[in-house]
C-alpha cells in the first residue's frame, strides 16, 4: 500500500497532469462507459470491501484504524461487527488492512484478519476471530494469533488476506519497506518478506503449511508460494477459473499487474515493472516471470489492484480485470484479447483515491474511496448488438437442469420484454412476459422451470425487447445437483470462449484429479453461411 500522506499531496499535482498530459491511445475498441453508484457514506478511511459467503448479501468493510463494519441493504449498521483500535497501529500504510472469511463462513463463523502492531516492536499479525453463535452482526473478541511477521519499516507491508479456491489462506507480504528494498528480502527465499504465502488454517493449532507449496523440502521458508514482490496490496482470485491476479506497487517508475504462478519470480528488486532496477541496465532476467500489464508514472503512483467481474448484471464486462491507480484516480479495464495478449483500457476517473476494490456474492464490484465513501460498478453505455438475445439452455437426457436468467434494462424508458422458448421446428413451448422499468432487471433462479419445460428439455431460448430497446442478459445454467454449467452473454459477431467454457486450472490445491469434458453447441442465427 502507497504512503497515503505521500499520496495524497501528489493527487493534487496529477490534477493538473491529467488536465495538461492525457493517456496514451492504449485502448481497446469501443470499451464499456462506467459509472459508480454511491452506497455508503461517512466512513473513516476505510481500505477494503468483502463479503461473508454465508448467503445473507451483506458487506463487510474495513477502515484502517482497526474497525469492521456491516453495509447490510445499502444500510450501514450502527454497531461494528469488530472493533480492535486499541490492538492496531495505524497511520500511513500501517492499520487494519483487510479480512478474509472461511470457505466454510456460514458454518464454522470463522475469519481472519491482517494488521499492524507494535508488540512490542513493528509486526504484522494475521488472526483468527469467530462471528458470534447468538448474533451474526457482531463478531466474539476472542483473538488467535495465527502468524506474525516483524516490520523492519512502517511502509511496505502488503495487507491483502485472500481464501483461494483450494481452500487455502493466500497472504499478500510487502518487502519490509523503506526504498528499493534495502534488506534485499524480495529475493531472499528465507524472509517471508516480499512474498506471497500459502498456509492451511484447517489443521494444527494456528496453521500447517501445504505439502505441494514450492519451497518444502527444499531452500526457502515452507510458507512462500511466490517471491520477488515490492508491495502487493491487492489481490485476487477469478472466480471463473481460479488465476490469481496481482498489482505490485512500484519504486518510483513503473506499477504492475501479474498473474501469479507457483514457484514463480516476480523480479523484485532486479526489475521494477518489465524494466532492470539493480542494475538500472543489463540486469539478469533469466527465471524471472513478466507483469501481464505495467504502466509508468505518467498515469499514476500506486496501482490498486481489483477483480474479474464475474457478475451478472453487466455482460459487456465480464472476463475483464478491473482495476486502478490510487494517485491518478484512472480506472482500467484489461481484457485478454488472445492467450497471454492483454488489452487495457481506461474507463472512468472518478477523482478520488482509490484505496481498494470489492466483490459481493454475485459477482458485482464495488470501488472503496479512502476518503469515506464506497462505491458500485454500473455499465452507463448499451449494449452494441441489437435487441433481440438468444441464449442456449442446455439439458441432459435423464435430467432438466435449472437456469439462472438475468435481464437487464438498459434503455432510459420502459422496455417491455418477451422470454420464449421454441423447438427446433420454432413451435413456442412457453412463454413470458415483463415488464422493465429504466434500469430495472428481471431475475429467475429457474427459467427453465419458470416456463413449464418438460424434462429433457433442448432448444433455443429467446430474450426480445418487443419495444425494440436495448438490453443485456446473462443465463447461468446449473444441474440439479449443482454443478455449474455456462455463462452466455448477448449475441455477438464473435464471442470469446471464457464466457462459455470455464476453464479448469492447476492450482495445486485440493480435490481430485481427472478428465472433464464440455459439450459445445453453437447456434447461427443469422439467414448465411457462418465460418466458425
Amino acid at each position: 500500500m502507497p504512503n497515503f500522506l505521500r499520496l495524497l499531496f501528489a493527487s493534487l499535482l496529477f490534477l493538473l497532469l491529467i488536465l495538461v498530459n492525457p493517456a496514451p491511445n492504449t485502448l481497446a475498441v469501443d470499451p464499456p462507459t462506467i459509472a459508480l453508484d454511491t452506497v455508503i457514506s461517512g466512513l473513516s478511511n476505510p481500505v477494503y470491501v468483502t463479503h461473508g459467503g454465508d448467503g445473507s448479501g451483506r458487506l463487510f468493510i474495513v477502515e484502517q484504524a482497526g474497525a469492521i463494519l456491516i453495509s447490510q441493504n445499502g444500510n450501514l449498521l450502527g454497531t461494528p461487527f469488530l472493533d480492535i483500535h486499541t490492538s492496531v497501529t495505524s497511520g500511513g500504510e500501517m492499520g487494519l488492512l483487510s479480512v478474509a472469511f472461511h470457505p466454510d463462513y456460514r458454518n464454522n463463523r470463522r475469519f481472519f484478519i491482517n494488521y499492524t502492531a507494535s508488540r512490542p516492536n513493528l509486526k504484522t499479525v494475521i488472526a483468527e476471530y469467530q462471528a458470534s453463535a447468538t448474533n451474526p452482526n457482531i463478531a466474539d473478541t476472542t483473538e488467535k494469533v495465527i502468524l506474525e511477521i516483524d516490520q523492519p519499516f512502517e511502509n511496505h507491508n502488503g495487507g491483502q488476506l485472500q481464501f483461494g479456491p483450494d481452500g487455502y489462506l493466500y497472504i499478500g507480504m510487502g518487502d519490509g519497506g523503506s526504498g528499493g528494498d534495502p534488506m534485499g528480502n524480495g529475493q531472499n527465499k528465507n524472509s517471508l518478506l516480499g512474498k506471497l504465502l500459502r498456509i492451511d488454517v484447517d489443521n494444527g493449532f494456528t496453521y500447517t503449511v501445504p505439502p505441494n507449496n514450492p519451497f518444502v523440502n527444499t531452500v526457502g521458508a515452507d510458507e512462500i508460494w511466490a517471491y520477488g514482490l515490492r508491495n502487493p496490496w491487492r489481490f485476487s482470485f477469478d472466480r471463473a477459473n481460479g488465476r490469481l491476479f496481482l498489482a505490485d506497487v512500484g519504486q518510483n517508475a513503473f506499477e504492475e499487474v501479474d498473474i501469479i504462478e507457483r514457484g514463480g519470480n516476480y523480479g523484485w528488486n532486479i526489475m521494477e515493472g518489465a524494466h532492470c532496477f539493480s542494475p538500472s541496465t543489463g540486469c539478469t532476467t533469466t527465471g524471472l516471470l513478466l507483469p501481464i500489464n505495467e504502466y509508468d508514472h505518467s498515469l499514476g503512483i500506486a496501482v490498486t489492484g481489483g477483480y474479474v467481474y464475474r457478475g451478472r448484471q453487466f455482460p459487456d464486462l465480464i472476463g475483464t480485470y478491473l482495476f486502478a491507480d490510487f494517485g491518478s484516480s484512472r480506472i482500467w479495464g484489461l481484457t485478454e484479447t488472445n492467450r497471454g495478449t492483454w488489452t487495457r483500457s481506461e474507463l472512468l476517473r472518478p477523482g478520488f483515491n482509490i484505496s481498494s476494490f470489492g466483490e459481493d456474492e454475485e459477482g458485482e464490484i464495488y470501488v472503496v474511496n479512502y476518503g469515506g465513501s464506497m462505491h458500485r460498478i454500473r455499465v452507463t453505455s448499451p449494449p452494441s448488438n441489437n435487441s433481440q438475445q438468444t441464449l442456449i439452455p442446455s439439458s441432459a437426457k435423464s435430467d432438466r437442469f435449472t437456469s439462472l436468467l438475468f435481464v437487464v434494462n438498459q434503455d432510459s424508458s420502459t422496455n417491455e420484454v418477451a422470454i420464449t422458448s421454441r423447438r427446433v421446428d420454432g413451435a413456442v413451448d412457453g412463454s413470458l412476459n415483463v415488464s422493465l422499468p429504466p434500469g430495472g432487471f428481471f431475475r429467475s433462479t429457474d427459467i427453465l422451470g419458470g416456463l413449464k419445460l418438460p424434462m429433457g428439455s433442448f432448444g433455443p431460448l429467446t430474450v426480445e425487447s418487443s419495444n425494440n430497446k436495448m438490453l443485456a442478459a446473462v443465463s447461468e445454467v446449473r444441474s440439479t445437483v449443482g454443478t455449474g454449467g455456462f455463462f452466455a452473454g448477448r449475441a455477438e459477431k464473435t464471442a470469446s470462449t471464457e464466457r462459455v467454457i470455464a476453464e479448469v486450472v492447476d492450482t495445486g490445491g485440493r480435490g481430485t484429479s481427472g478428465t472433464f469434458r464440455t459439450n459445445l453447441g453453437v447456434n447461427n442465427l443469422s439467414p448465411s453461411l457462418a465460418n466458425v
